[in-house]
């Protein structure tokens, strides 16, 4: 089973988009994309943040409903 962060970092990839740049669009540092993609985070980040990211990575609806399942 994928992690939060495997999400994440694949989809950012696909797209070519820097850490830098997510966390710019979302208002986070870029050190707490970093985190979240190593899945350094003890807990997952708040829904409203995977919402924005998920925003910010022209996720579909299914991609978007299944990070916040995760």
């Amino acid at each position: 089973m994928s992690k939060v962060g495997d999400i994440i970092f694949s989809k950012r990839d696909s797209l070519n988009k820097s850490m830098q740049t997510l966390a710019t669009e979302i208002g986070v540092t870029a050190q707490y994309i970093n985190d979240i993609e190593k899945n350094k985070k003890k807990t997952p980040p708040a829904n409203e943040t995977l919402i924005k990211i998920a925003a910010a990575l022209n996720m579909t609806e299914e991609e978007k409903t299944d990070l916040l399942r995760m």
